[in-house]
């Protein structure tokens, strides 16, 4: 079985288990999902249980779970936008964000934080998305190249993964 047929396999039945209603709980518990993820990843090509992490990830083309949480978070944020003020979950949000503004620290303060550290402060502020699956695509693309480049920085930093590296560049 090749790496589409794992990824596939993975994302179909264990990534959503795992990332069961993470549009709520998606910084709590990074490390839980992470631990999953990297354990399978280094299961499926029989892999030793201290290899490297970031190179475990690189080879089938995975990216880390939290990424793929906070692109569902971010979704989940979209939705309740477009809601009409009147529904219970906009009202939720919209008591959530009072006290965001008034120092309180909440999901909401995550999302408005997360956005901003990634450049997407200006979206927080209009809280207005006139195409949200081009926006999460750019979105998606940005997190995964900052991943990348943060990845091949790490692994060149590391003298044992120099080999890799040097392979992995003359493949691509």
């Amino acid at each position: 079985m090749g790496h589409n047929h794992w990824n596939e396999i993975f994302d179909s039945n264990v990534s959503s288990i795992i990332l069961y209603w993470v549009e709520l709980w998606w910084l709590a518990s990074h490390s839980c999902t992470k631990q999953v993820h990297i354990y399978a990843c280094k299961r499926f090509p029989g892999a030793n249980k201290h290899s490297c992490n970031d190179a475990i990830l690189a080879d089938p083309g995975r990216f880390p779970m939290v990424i793929y949480s906070a692109r569902r978070s971010i979704t989940f944020w979209l939705r309740i936008l477009s809601l009409p003020n009147d529904r219970y979950l906009k009202l939720c949000y919209n008591m959530l964000f009072y006290h965001d503004t008034i120092g309180c620290t909440n999901w909401v303060t995550h999302v408005r934080k997360h956005l901003n550290e990634n450049c997407y402060g200006y979206i927080w502020k209009e809280k207005e998305v006139t195409q949200p699956e081009l926006f999460l695509s750019e979105y998606s693309n940005r997190m995964n190249c900052q991943y990348v480049q943060h990845c091949i920085t790490r692994c060149n930093l590391t003298s044992k993964l120099q080999l890799y590296v040097d392979l992995k560049m003359i493949i691509m």
